[in-house]
Formats: C-alpha cells, sequence, structure tokens
C-alpha cells in the first residue's frame, strides 16, 4: 500500500506542476504618437512646412508568431501598451484613409509602413506610426 501512495502521491505532484502552465511573461511598454504628415504645405517665418497632425484609428503590433493585437487610438493620437518582451511589427490604420469597394463600402487600410519594435521587459520605450498624406 505504501509504494502506490508514493506513486500516486508523485502522480499528483508532476499533474500540479503540468497544470501551472509557463510562468507569466515580463512585459515592457511601449508608448508613442499615431500622426499624418503632409497635406498642404504650410508657411511659417516665410519657409514652407510640412502638416503634422494627430490621427485616431487602430495601431496593430504583431508579433513573430503572427498573432496580431491591435489598440484603438482616440483622436489625441497617443497611445500607452504593455506588451510582453519580444519583437513586434507595428502598423496603422486610420477611417480617413479606405479602400472603397464596388458596393460603396469603405474599409481602413494600413497607412504606414510597417515598422520593427523590439519591446524589453520593465522598460518604456517611445515611437511614432506615420501615415503620409498627399
Amino acid at each position: 500500500m505504501r509504494l502506490r501512495t508514493g506513486v500516486l502521491l508523485a502522480g499528483v505532484a508532476m499533474a500540479a506542476v503540468a497544470c501551472r502552465g509557463a510562468a507569466p511573461r515580463a512585459t515592457g511598454t511601449v508608448e508613442g504618437t499615431f500622426e499624418g504628415v503632409g497635406g498642404p504645405a504650410i508657411v511659417e517665418n516665410g519657409k514652407p512646412q510640412t502638416q503634422v497632425f494627430p490621427l485616431s484609428g487602430t495601431v496593430t503590433f504583431t508579433d513573430a508568431a503572427g498573432h496580431a493585437t491591435p489598440f484603438a487610438i482616440g483622436p489625441a493620437g497617443t497611445f500607452s501598451v504593455r506588451l510582453a518582451a519580444g519583437t513586434y511589427s507595428v502598423s496603422g490604420r486610420t477611417p480617413s484613409i479606405s479602400e472603397v469597394s464596388n458596393d460603396g463600402t469603405s474599409t481602413p487600410i494600413p497607412c504606414s509602413l510597417p515598422q520593427s519594435v523590439q519591446v524589453h521587459p520593465r522598460q518604456t520605450m517611445r515611437i511614432a506610426i506615420i501615415c503620409p498624406y498627399s
């Protein structure tokens, strides 16, 4: 009977370890701006200047495994997100840049070039997601 009890306890201990799963991954923070750049030039101090303005929409972080995590961005165009440490591809979409289908419906399309972001544990990094306007 003692042998069976020992084997049973060992089995319960192994099951408990397996059920715990992987330890949570360390996270870092990405802060940034979602901006439009371009449009009609404005003249400031006698020199033409390119306009830069905040955008609302969605910024999507896609990890190395292809899992996409979208974040809604408000009219101020700023964001702060916590992500598991790792490398992400980041892109932005805004309703003001859309693809219109034959039936008249519009779908926002990525307006920024994807950029790579390395998130480090317990660190904050800053990025700017830029959508060009002509």
